[in-house]
């Protein structure tokens, strides 16, 4: 998760950093023993859906449409009729299976790193 890119050294430890993030709001998890996951907010008749990840070894399996279908159908269970997700331009495996999914670009953004 991401409090795991938060230093130690910081106000807030890395764990509470976790702790706040998964009980912070409601949100359906997803897990697989094979090495995989993700996570999604349902938000009126949308969800959210972030974090999709997984590991190298356990790509070009499937998993990654088994996580996505699962958060998808949480979602329905939830009221949820829309969804939406952010990829970056680069996962151009992940934009194939999210295409594939149904999912269309509806925008971009882009970070600012200074010098």
């Amino acid at each position: 998760m991401d409090g795991g890119r938060h230093a130690s050294g910081g106000e807030t430890p890395p764990r509470e950093w976790a702790r706040r993030i998964l009980t912070g709001v409601a949100a359906g998890y997803t897990h697989l023993e094979e090495g995989g996951g993700g996570r999604a907010v349902p938000q009126g008749k949308w969800l959210g859906i972030y974090c999709m990840a997984v590991e190298p070894h356990a790509r070009r399996r499937g998993l990654g449409r088994s996580i996505m279908r699962a958060l998808l159908g949480w979602g329905r269970e939830r009221g949820a009729a829309h969804a939406y997700l952010v990829v970056t331009e680069a996962n151009a495996g992940a934009r194939a299976l999210y295409e594939r999914e149904g999912f269309t670009v509806a925008g971009r953004y882009h970070y600012r790193v200074g010098p």
